[in-house]
């Protein structure tokens, strides 16, 4: 069939540990599974890694060195992740998703993963191409759809605001005359 709602989107959101995924990691991952339109699954794990966040990304996120040392592996965590990538057909999805996908296949490579090539959707330049002017930031479109994002800077909670944002914009884009996946990948 093929339509908008056919695909299963893996919605993704990273927090680390700064901005560049050679020297920085991943403190912090979630994914929310959406198929058929419906939140399937759902994976959010805090990241031990050997890079502690500098004082301004605690004051982010709230993510301490302490809670960190806490965590499971990124080796574990990234396993979880990878079963939850490797699925057949599934798209990545992340607001800004240029940055949540280098640190993903960052941290995948370095556990041996074999590098994944699937079809990447970001919310934000989907936003924009659907005409809504929308900063950088998460929480306006949030906002703007009534999503409800309680902890802005959180994995969980941003990528928990991103399906829904997801959903919002495929619901807005069939509107507009785009019926499948495939097209939606072809017309970003």
């Amino acid at each position: 069939m093929n339509s908008l709602w056919d695909a299963r989107y893996v919605v993704v959101d990273v927090e680390t540990s700064g901005h560049d995924p050679q020297r920085h990691r991943i403190i912090e991952i979630a994914c929310v599974v959406v198929e058929y339109g419906a939140t399937t699954q759902r994976f959010s794990s805090l990241v031990r890694c050997d890079v502690a966040p500098p004082p301004s990304i605690v004051r982010l996120t709230g993510i301490t060195p302490e809670m960190l040392a806490q965590a499971p592996p990124e080796a574990e965590v990234m396993a979880r992740v990878a079963s939850l990538l490797r699925v057949k057909g599934s798209i990545f999805v992340a607001h800004n998703a240029a940055f949540d996908w280098r640190f993903v296949r960052a941290a995948l490579e370095r556990n041996g993963y074999p590098r994944l090539h699937l079809p990447r959707l970001c919310t934000l330049r989907l936003a924009q191409q659907l005409g809504i002017p929308a900063p950088r930031g998460l929480a306006h479109l949030s906002d703007r759809f009534g999503l409800g994002l309680t902890r802005h800077h959180r994995a969980e909670s941003d990528a928990e605001a991103t399906a829904e944002l997801l959903k919002a914009l495929l619901r807005l884009a069939f509107q507009r005359g785009i019926a499948s996946h495939h097209e939606l990948l072809r017309w970003r």
